[in-house]
C-alpha cells in the first residue's frame, strides 16, 4: 500500500491536475471491507498502474492512459491474492481437523507435512504476485519521473 500510494502521488505530482477517479483514501479504507474489498481497490490500483504504464510506454506525461482499458495485471494479482487466501482457510480447516482427531498417527504427521509444505506454496504465491506487480509498476514510475525530468510541459 506505501508503495503504491508514493506512486499514485509521484504520478498526481508530475500531472498536476486531478487525474484519477478513485480516490486514494478509499481505495486504501476499503481494503478492509467485507465484500467492498473484492471490487474497489483494485479498480483504485489498476487505475494507478495503468497510468504508470501508459505514460511509459508513451514516453509522455499526458492523460491519455485513462482511455488504455482493463488492466489484466491488476486481475491477476487480486486472483492470486484471492486464490491463495481461499487455499489458506481450506488448509487451515484440515490442520485444524487433523489436530483434533483422537489417535495422532504417522500417517496424520504425513498429512500435516503435506498441508504445510501446501501453505508455504499458497503464500509464495501471494508473494511473489506482489513483487512482481509492485516491482514493474514502479519501474514503469521510474520511467515516467525520468520522461517528467526531461519534458517541458504537461501534454
Amino acid at each position: 500500500l506505501f508503495s503504491m500510494s508514493k506512486i499514485r502521488f509521484g504520478l498526481e505530482a508530475m500531472i498536476g491536475k486531478p487525474a484519477f477517479k478513485y480516490g486514494w483514501g478509499w481505495t486504501i479504507g476499503t481494503v478492509f471491507i467485507p465484500f467492498v474489498s473484492l471490487y474497489r481497490p483494485w479498480v483504485g490500483f489498476a487505475e494507478v498502474r495503468r497510468a504508470t504504464h501508459g505514460m511509459a510506454s508513451r514516453k509522455r506525461i499526458s492523460l491519455e492512459w485513462k482511455s488504455d482499458g482493463f488492466n489484466t495485471a491488476t486481475l491477476a494479482l487480486a486472483l492470486a491474492y484471492f486464490g491463495a487466501s481461499i487455499a489458506l482457510q481450506v488448509l487451515d480447516k484440515e490442520a485444524n481437523t487433523i489436530a483434533a482427531g483422537d489417535d495422532f498417527g504417522l500417517a496424520d504427521v504425513d498429512r500435516m507435512t503435506g498441508l504445510c509444505a501446501t501453505e508455504v506454496v499458497a503464500r509464495l504465491v501471494i508473494f511473489g504476485a506482489l513483487v512482481w506487480y509492485l516491482r514493474s509498476t514502479t519501474a514503469a514510475a521510474r520511467q515516467v519521473a525520468d520522461v517528467a525530468a526531461t519534458a517541458d510541459t504537461f501534454s
